[in-house]
């Protein structure tokens, strides 16, 4: 065992008792109890479960370190979510020992060892508010009914009274969907949950953790019920599901009617078998929408892939209203004034018939002569952190006529894509609409020009501005566009779809040069700095990658070494191509001071088609800003005992009258045959 139990005597009775429960850090404040309402698990406050993942074990070194980060559970804190999914790949490896043949020697923990592990876990999350899933995850798509009944034997009770904590009995125990889930499977499942909620009378239980919701999955809950007699009314239990595989969101909703649902995993697009699901662009917007707790599979990855895949989905989740955490600010400009504009041309008030045709707005601007006119914001002061915006058009034609520009510096622009709402008629042939960004505000944009259109009848009767903190924002480069590179070589051109899945990992749009001599893509840094960088490149017959270059100016480049950047490999399906991923690791080689500008360039190489760019992604560093942990009490310095000697109920009944008026709690499973390590008395 790697922990000492600690038994704490304090006066308080006339009569010694035993109290069991885990251990608990002494500052930590106990979260109410999650419940069941609206047929999902929410906080008592009636907030959904928002959660990420992480996972330990003693065959994955990295991710338990990764689990055991504060800043894991702090970066996705700050980002609005309130639990952790905890998954045990100890039992993964029991699997793999107890099936292989011969058994691959994986180490594994005792589940002792394993459950200690655990504790400081759930700690960390105590410490900062946060709710814990515990979730013991087996070769997907495949369970050991040993490993979860010893398993949950000893953590079911152990974690009862952290109210913090609950429980899903297995990941995706079965290949995959609910129609593959036999009876002897349900038997099985039926077996351990007993063990469960026997052990944990109180605490929230999720059963079944159906991976692809392509099938009905109401007749196996049916089934389930009947073996296991669960009152799905009590509050207690709920199905967990994935929706990989999944397009359609039918069977979730037919399932969220009649049982409590939890959605416990999902991924992004083009990712871990993710399909989208219409009209959802994200799982979670689909989630957020019909009211279901979820867990994201990528929001607490490292920081390369953390950024690259989590500021998407934020940027998505703004746009698409769906952002869970709510905005650091919301300006409304009412065009009373051009107080908030930071120049306009070719403007002017409008402010007649304003219940007649305007809904009411007795202030709007217009055209002022023939052409085109503008209003354009800078992106400073009170407009920090502008995350999307929406701008109140009333219009009597046959096009809107309002065109969204950004640019960095007030003088250079480019014209970006936008949406808008349905128009709605007001009276006299006028309609109203709102036009806002298709995506996120460009995380780069200095300044936002809103154009009306020369020769269309419109007006633009208010902007807002939805802000966030985007200190430790990020941008990605799909490469779909030019859009978003400062400069490039004539000859970088967009590569052929060729077989997108098996050669280029699913990616639909990159870039390569079309002749021998080099050739590049050039950005433009975000508030003057690059702390992370994630290049995604293809390559094959020979090619060696890219080359980095930085510059203050854009004008004259410095060569950065790839050996500064960590690299990995990877071999496509085809066999012929490789993904090579660089990462900078900014800790160890930072950018030179001064750097705005970064060179991705593709050498010179008869094979020009041999190497194409898949992706670019920036962010800034990120550093924590919140409120700190609580100060850890130190721990004591253990001191040296002799093997411990048996305590029997005779002798105990006989300590415990002699300590007359002390309450003994113990930290561990009190069964049968005690050991005592470390007795400390505090008397009052």
């Amino acid at each position: 065992m790697k922990k000492t139990i600690c038994l704490l005597l304090v006066a308080l009775l006339l009569v010694a008792s035993v109290q069991v429960a885990s251990p608990r850090s002494a500052s930590a404040a106990a979260l109410p109890r999650p419940v069941v309402s609206g047929n999902t698990l929410k906080t008592p406050a009636g907030d959904l479960l928002r959660g990420t993942h992480v996972s330990y074990g003693a065959n994955w070194p990295d991710l338990t370190a990764l689990a055991n980060d504060v800043d894991t559970w702090r970066r996705a804190q700050e980002f609005g979510l309130n639990l952790m999914r905890i998954t045990n790949r100890d039992a993964e490896a029991y699997k793999i020992n107890t099936t292989e043949n011969p058994p691959t020697p994986l180490p594994i923990w005792t589940i002792e060892d394993n459950l200690e592990e655990l504790d400081g876990l759930i700690d960390i999350a105590e410490s900062l508010g946060m709710y814990v899933m515990i979730t013991p995850n087996s070769r997907t798509g495949t369970f050991s009914k040993q490993y979860l009944q010893d398993f949950w034997t000893l953590a079911a009770p152990r974690y009862k009274d952290r109210t913090n904590v609950f429980y899903e009995m297995q990941n995706e125990p079965v290949q995959w969907s609910a129609n593959d889930y036999t009876n002897a499977t349900l038997n099985d499942l039926a077996d351990i949950y007993g063990i469960m909620r026997s052990g944990a009378p109180n605490t929230p239980i999720l059963s079944l953790c159906v991976a692809v919701a392509s099938d009905d999955i109401r007749p196996i809950v049916q089934q389930y019920t009947n073996k296991t007699g669960i009152n799905w009314s009590a509050g207690k239990d709920l199905v967990s599901i994935h929706p990989y595989g999944t397009t359609s969101d039918t069977n979730i909703n037919t399932l969220k009617i009649a049982y409590p649902v939890m959605n416990t995993e999902s991924g992004h697009p083009r990712r871990d078998a993710t399909k989208p699901i219409s009209p959802y662009t994200y799982h979670t917007e689909m989630f957020e929408k019909k009211g279901i707790s979820w867990v994201d599979f990528w929001m607490a990855r490292t920081d390369d892939v953390f950024a690259r895949w989590t500021y998407n989905l934020i940027d998505d989740a703004k746009v698409r209203n769906y952002y869970w955490k709510a905005t650091d600010d919301v300006i409304t400009d009412g065009l009373d004034d051009l107080a908030l504009t930071d120049s306009s041309a070719n403007v002017t008030f409008a402010t007649a018939n304003a219940n007649a045709y305007f809904a009411g707005d007795a202030s709007r601007i217009t055209r002022a002569g023939t052409g085109a006119g503008s209003i354009v914001y800078k992106l400073d002061g009170d407009l920090t952190g502008v995350g999307s915006m929406k701008v109140n058009v009333f219009y009597n034609d046959t096009s809107i006529g309002v065109k969204l520009y950004v640019s960095e510096d007030g003088i250079n622009w480019r014209m970006v894509t936008r949406s808008n709402s349905t128009p709605v008629a007001t009276a006299g042939g006028w309609k109203q609409t709102d036009v806002t960004f298709a995506d996120a505000v460009p995380v780069n944009a200095g300044y936002i020009k809103l154009e009306l259109v020369a020769g269309v009848v419109n007006q633009i009767g208010s902007v807002q501005f939805n802000s966030w903190d985007r200190n430790h924002y990020g941008g990605v480069d799909e490469l779909d566009t030019w859009n978003f590179i400062a400069s490039k070589s004539a000859n970088m051109v967009a590569a052929a779809a060729g077989n997108v899945k098996n050669s280029f990992d699913s990616d639909p749009d990159r870039a390569m040069k079309n002749s021998a001599a080099a050739r590049y893509i050039a950005y433009k840094t975000f508030d003057d700095v690059y702390d992370g960088l994630y290049l995604t490149a293809f390559i094959k017959g020979g090619s060696t990658g890219v080359l980095f270059y930085t510059s203050p100016d854009g004008t004259n480049w410095t060569s950065f070494s790839d050996a500064n950047m960590t690299t990995k490999t990877v071999g496509m399906p085809d066999g012929t191509w490789s993904r090579k991923d660089y990462t900078l690791d900014y800790a160890a080689h930072p950018l030179p001071n001064g750097t705005k500008y970064i060179k991705v360039e593709i050498p010179t190489t008869s094979n020009y088609q041999n190497t194409q760019l898949g992706s670019f992604t920036w962010w800034t560093r990120y550093d924590y800003t919140g409120v700190p942990l609580p100060t850890p009490t130190p721990t004591p310095t253990p001191t040296p005992t002799p093997t411990p000697t048996p305590t029997t109920q005779a002798n105990f009944e006989s300590a415990a009258a002699s300590l007359d008026g002390i309450l003994i709690e113990t930290g561990e499973t009190a069964v049968g045959t005690m050991y005592v390590d470390e007795i400390k008395v505090t008397a009052n």
